[in-house]
């Protein structure tokens, strides 16, 4: 885990799942295969998963690799999960995890060597919640339904929220650079109005020449208003003292906002001792802010949802042991 995935899948897919990566049996991490209750949970794009139920309404998984099953085919390893379903007895579980900044030991800090006059932060604020909860057992309305040995439920909820804010650089022009003194540029800046063309003796081509700014120095009356405004309004002034060109000139804190949700619901339902049914339904959401410095910066949304309706059943009483789950289902995401 933890390696580089398949290219352009963080900027195609997004979200967390494209930063996820698994290698089975030696495999791509685009090689795997997910299923999750017995249907496909693989992306179609770049064989990542589609749903990523909250532990806690997770029964079981297994990973199988080498020589499994027909039934799954496809990728090189087989990551089959299935949900939990209700019984007779009410269950519930809330949960939160809590990341904080002020729970943390301040970072040992390494100095960028381009950046010499660069100065070590405090600690990078940081926010993170995750929390959720489960709720199961037999459907039941008072004094008109009870569902004890027949009809069961599951609901899960989780939600995640972090504030993350890392230290970066960006190399931004100085003052004097905004009114047009580049005599820290030691190749000579041409003046545009200056171009002449010169066809060439021998008839064929021509040779285009020009005169630099006097001292690589571009008069203030020069200067189009536009491109002024494009960047005082988005690139900062420099914040570290630097001599000669400017690099990496600009420290700041990159503030990362990430917000999920997701949800899964099922029912199961007794019909009789030869026949079970149950179905669920998920989605998932997720927002991730990728900011640039001041106006700058992406967001991506990706949203996925998933159903399936199963029914497992036997010829005559006394087989249930030896049936095969037949499930029927689908995933969309956008």
């Amino acid at each position: 885990m933890g390696f580089a995935q398949a290219a352009q899948a963080s900027g195609r897919q997004g979200g967390s799942r494209s930063d996820l990566t698994i290698s089975i049996a030696g495999s791509r991490s685009a090689w795997s295969n997910y299923t999750l209750d017995g249907i496909t949970n693989t992306d179609i794009n770049f064989n990542l998963y589609i749903v990523l139920p909250s532990v806690e309404a997770l029964q079981e998984f297994k990973v199988q690799t080498g020589i499994y099953p027909a039934e799954f085919g496809r990728g090189t390893g087989q990551i089959n999960a299935s949900t939990r379903g209700g019984n007779n007895a009410f269950h519930g579980a809330l949960f939160e995890f809590l990341r904080n900044d002020k729970l943390d030991a301040r970072p040992y800090f390494f100095k960028d060597p381009e950046s010499p006059n660069q100065t070590a932060p405090l600690k990078a604020p940081y926010r993170q919640n995750q929390y959720g909860g489960t709720l199961s057992g037999p459907a039941w309305i008072p004094k008109v339904f009870h569902g004890k040995d027949r009809l069961f439920f599951m609901t899960n909820y989780e939600g995640f929220r972090s504030r993350r804010s890392v230290p970066s650089f960006f190399t931004t022009m100085t003052p004097a650079m905004r009114t047009g003194d580049l005599s820290v540029v030691t190749a000579p800046i041409q003046d545009p109005n200056t171009r002449v063309r010169t066809p060439n003796p021998t008839g064929t081509g021509f040779t285009i020449t020009s005169t630099a700014f006097p001292g690589n120095i571009i008069p203030a009356s020069r200067i189009n208003a536009g491109s002024k405004y494009l960047l005082d309004s988005f690139a900062p002034l420099p914040n570290l003292q630097q001599t000669g060109l400017p690099n990496r000139n600009y420290q700041y804190l990159v503030k990362t906002p990430i917000d999920k949700d997701q949800f899964t619901g099922r029912l199961d339902f007794n019909e009789s001792t030869n026949s079970q049914w149950f179905g669920r339904y998920s989605w998932t959401d997720e927002l991730t802010i990728n900011p640039g410095v001041q106006k700058n910066g992406t967001g991506l949304y990706t949203r996925a949802s998933q159903w399936v309706l199963s029914n497992t059943r036997g010829n005559r009483p006394g087989l249930n042991e030896s049936l095969a789950s037949t499930p029927n289902g689908r995933s969309c995401e956008a």
